[in-house]
């Protein structure tokens, strides 16, 4: 799966390529966890404190992502995922996106 804002905002959104399910570290420590690499990076996004909203029309995923508050990391693991070190990614990356679109002069939110 791909990233929404990646999609509609590529200019603003420098992690446009790359697949993190593919991570060598994140396949490690979903193995560990004993889950896929999809719910070892949810999970890893739960104990930072971020609450992700995957989407999927796809049942079998939609179990998958309801079954990631049931994974419990190590901060061993944790740290692991940490030290990816992709700036690119992550809470802090996507709440920048987030705000580098939000104030662009071409950016219109309409609630209705």
């Amino acid at each position: 799966g791909g990233c929404w804002l990646a999609k509609y905002f590529g200019d603003f959104v420098p992690w446009a390529v790359g697949n993190c399910l593919a991570d060598s570290t994140v396949c490690e420590v979903a193995r560990e966890a004993g889950c896929s690499p999809a719910q070892t990076c949810v999970a890893w996004a739960l104990a930072k404190g971020a609450l992700p909203i995957p989407k999927s029309l796809r049942p079998e995923r939609i179990e998958e992502f309801a079954a990631c508050g049931d994974i419990s990391l190590t901060e061993a693991q944790v740290s692991r995922l940490d030290a990816l070190g992709d700036a690119r990614r992550g809470v802090e990356a996507s709440l920048e996106a987030h705000a580098r679109i939000i104030g662009s002069p071409g950016y219109s939110w309409d609630p209705t």
